[in-house]
């Protein structure tokens, strides 16, 4: 027999007994620089052989060569105790034993080592999926979405299963959780499983390409390289519930010319006859230069008294400091209750009063304390979160507001 080196070789065990076992024990067979394991539990039948019928017990193992090169498989060694042959009752209630010891048959094994050609994970089967799953089709800006992927092979360890190597856009932030191994059996095969988890949170809207996943793995049935994927996927990221795509400022409201009177933008009627009286022209003249005086003093008016008032309210951009506070000590108190799933839009949407520049720095003043946060939320079995040093941190931002009066003016001096 031959095998690739790792590459799952089954070694069956068939134990025949014509007497009744009382007690005994199986080794497992040994083989120098392999791993091996019990496939399944025994199986217990009978059989004909040469007329004569046997109690068979049969014993399956996983035999997974580490090195390379001829080697021998030593047989399984069985001891025990049968009952022996013509018992009779004068022994009363005990039954007299026979000690029996049976060795296994030693077998030869080609590993061969692996093919030059590869230069990847080394992984050698005959069957290898990836699969993924979403916990949601719908992208939002700063809201998590849970990608699973698992890889399955047949015939191979846990051990052997190589890291999923992923890539996603930068505009993603990345939570990962930790990886998961588990293992089966089935006819006499080992199935192998890695899961690997990551929660992702778009950070701006917009369309974005998710590239393809592949993961190679040698077919030991046709001695080819092969590829497990996933094709890539285009997902389109909508911005949050009340924040949109801040529009373009309009610019700074300049002193108009004055316009005349929407009566004079008309062109004079003419006279409909040549007999109209020169007065009722000179009385039109007078209506129309009066008009013209009131547009003129209602905008000078208006000027001084815009003038008197003060600069203009801030622009959507900029965050009113009252709103603000306001709206920090609304999130302070959800940040309290510790519900990772309530804090996240809450935080969403006081980060959103503010320009992008803004945010971005405030954004990097609590990274620390936010990225802690979603790594317990957000991991398969969620842990302890305390929300102290992300509640402390924004006590300190809206106690700087508060003082400078204009919003956060230490961390973003006013021009």
């Amino acid at each position: 027999d031959s095998v690739y080196l790792q590459q799952q070789l089954r070694y069956t065990v068939k134990l025949y007994l014509s007497s009744q076992i009382e007690r005994g024990s199986l080794q497992a067979p040994e083989l120098e620089n392999a791993q091996i394991q019990q496939l399944g539990d025994d199986k217990q039948y009978t059989e004909l052989v040469n007329g004569r019928r046997y109690q068979v017990v049969e014993r399956n193992f996983a035999v997974l060569p580490q090195q390379s090169g001829t080697f021998t498989i030593r047989g399984p060694v069985f001891s025990g105790e049968v009952i022996a042959p013509n018992t009779n009752q004068r022994f009363g209630f005990f039954n007299r034993t026979q000690t029996i010891n049976r060795v296994g048959p030693d077998v030869q094994v080609e590993v061969k080592p692996i093919p030059a050609e590869v230069d990847y994970h080394w992984l050698p089967s005959d069957f290898v999926q990836l699969d993924e799953e979403w916990q949601s089709d719908t992208f939002t800006v700063g809201e998590p979405v849970t990608r699973t992927l698992t890889l399955t092979a047949v015939g191979v360890v846990e051990e052997q299963l190589p890291e999923i190597e992923q890539i996603y856009p930068p505009d993603f932030k990345l939570y990962p959780d930790q990886a998961n191994s588990a293992s089966a059996e089935k006819d006499n095969r080992l199935i192998v499983q890695r899961t690997e988890s990551v929660a992702m949170i778009p950070t701006k809207a917009g369309s974005y390409i998710i590239p393809e996943v592949r993961v190679p793995w040698f077919n030991v049935s046709t001695g080819k390289t092969e590829y497990a994927k996933l094709p890539s996927r285009t997902v389109n990221v909508i911005a949050a519930s009340g924040q949109s795509t801040p529009a373009a400022t309009p610019p700074p409201m300049q002193p108009a010319a004055p316009q005349p009177a929407e009566e004079t933008e008309q062109t004079p009627t003419q006279p409909a006859t040549a007999e109209t009286a020169p007065n009722e022209w000179d009385n039109l003249h007078t209506i129309m230069l009066a008009l013209w005086l009131l547009t003129l003093i209602g905008w000078l008016f208006t000027y001084v008294h815009l003038k008197k008032r003060g600069p203009r309210a801030p622009s959507p951009t900029q965050a009113d400091p009252i709103q603000a506070t306001a709206s920090a000590s609304q999130l302070q108190q959800i940040v309290r209750q510790g519900d990772i799933r309530k804090i996240q839009p809450a935080l969403n949407q006081w980060l959103s009063q503010f320009s992008a520049t803004k945010r971005w720095q405030i954004e990097q003043q609590i990274k620390p304390e936010v990225d802690a946060m979603m790594a317990a939320g957000y991991a398969s079995q969620p842990g302890q979160w305390d929300p102290s040093a992300l509640l402390n941190k924004l006590k300190s931002l809206t106690n700087q507001q508060g003082v400078s009066g204009q919003g956060l003016s230490p961390l973003y001096p006013a021009s």
